[in-house]
């Protein structure tokens, strides 16, 4: 099987937030966001810059996609996004109409029975679902020539708040008769820890009702 362009860049699209619609609802009603606390120091909005803490891990889970370690990639996402995802998961299963469909859902997972499913954790979940997906769009040659020839080149990072951080990233990568690149913006949360983690919620589209051309306020 040769990859196209256009099927690499699908591919790679899914690798890295391969459920962050989908966990979370495309078009799905969300509060409306709490007014963002000043940009910090060094990272001011609508300047980039190359050394803000969280490039250093988006340069990790970028490396760790392009190697094809699922399981390292996994312990810098948000573990509330995994768990949503693993959860949406299980509600797409269950609303299936026929056995074989159950059976097709759940066997990429690695899982017979829904309990199995159920009883995954978060990040299995997602390890297990990212190496299906890889698995079944590339063949193994492909797959280790990509992984070998994997780059990661971070550009730049933008602030949106002291929490949130959007890194610019240029990922290349080679199949057996094409190099390819791709820009790849990464959405990077502060916890309440002081730790940078991924968060894929942040690159969904936000819809929020208006009421009379205003805003719905936030329920107290």
């Amino acid at each position: 099987m040769r990859p196209t362009l256009q099927g690499f860049a699908v591919l790679l699209g899914s690798l890295l937030f391969a459920f962050a619609f989908a966990s979370v609802g495309f078009g799905q009603e969300v509060k409306q966001q709490p007014k963002p606390k000043p940009s910090e120091k060094g990272v001011s909005k609508g300047k980039g810059t190359r050394t803000h803490p969280a490039t250093a891990v988006a340069r990790k889970y970028l490396t760790h996609i392009g190697a094809r370690r699922w399981e390292e990639s996994v312990k810098l996402i948000d573990p509330l996004f995994l768990t949503e995802m693993h959860e949406d998961y299980v509600r797409r299963v269950m609303r299936t109409v026929s056995i074989d469909e159950e059976v097709a859902l759940l066997r990429t997972v690695g899982a017979e029975r829904l309990r199995d499913l159920q009883a995954m954790k978060p990040a299995d979940f997602y390890a297990a679902r990212q190496k299906s997906n890889d698995e079944a769009s590339l063949t193994p040659e492909t797959r280790r020539q990509m992984a070998k020839s994997s780059e990661v080149e971070i550009l730049g990072a933008v602030a949106e708040s002291t929490e949130l951080v959007h890194v610019l990233a240029r990922h290349t990568q080679e199949t057996l008769k094409e190099r390819l690149s791709e820009m790849v913006v990464i959405s990077l949360e502060k916890t309440s820890g002081g730790l940078w983690l991924v968060a894929p919620k942040h690159q969904k589209m936000r819809v929020t009702p208006l009421i009379g051309g205003t805003p719905v306020p936030s329920p107290k």
